[in-house]
C-alpha cells in the first residue's frame, strides 16, 4: 500500500464552521482527513471533539451526500453528539490534495437533555491518501 500524504509544510490549513441556533462556531486545529481506497474517513480536529463521520471509512462522490452517521461538535463549551443515519455530508472539492464539503444533521447532549440542529462546512488540505 502506497501512502501519500499532503500535509503542508508549517501551519496546516483547515477549518470545520457549523452554525447551532443561529450562532456560528470554527474549528481550526489541526484540521485533517484520510482517504482509503477511494473512501474518506473522519474530518476531523487533533482532539476529535469536532468531527465528522462514524470512525469508518464511507464511499463518496464529488456533490453526492453520504451518510456520515456521526458528528460531534463542541457547543458553547459543551460536546455534543450523536450517531444518526440522518447526519450526511457532501464532498464538494477533492482534488487528491484538498477536501472541501458541507454537512448536517443534529447533535445531542446527555446533561442538557437538549438535541440541536447543526449545519456547516469543512475543508482541509491535511490529507493522507492510502
Amino acid at each position: 500500500m502506497q501512502k501519500q500524504q499532503s500535509k503542508p509544510q508549517g501551519k496546516t490549513i483547515g477549518k470545520i464552521s457549523y452554525t447551532v441556533n443561529g450562532k456560528t462556531y470554527t474549528e481550526t486545529k489541526e484540521v485533517s482527513t484520510v482517504i482509503i481506497n477511494g473512501q474518506i474517513g473522519d474530518i476531523a480536529n487533533d482532539r476529535h471533539n469536532v468531527s465528522i463521520g462514524d470512525g469508518t471509512p464511507h464511499s463518496f462522490k464529488v456533490g453526492q451526500a453520504y451518510p456520515c452517521k456521526s458528528l460531534t461538535l463542541m457547543v458553547d463549551g459543551l460536546q455534543y453528539s450523536r450517531r444518526s443515519k440522518d447526519n450526511v455530508a457532501t464532498i464538494t472539492y477533492y482534488d487528491g490534495k484538498t477536501v472541501k464539503g458541507k454537512f448536517s444533521g443534529t447533535v445531542y447532549n446527555e446533561k442538557t437533555k437538549k438535541t440541536l440542529s447543526v449545519s456547516g462546512t469543512f475543508e482541509t488540505n491535511n490529507v493522507t491518501v492510502l
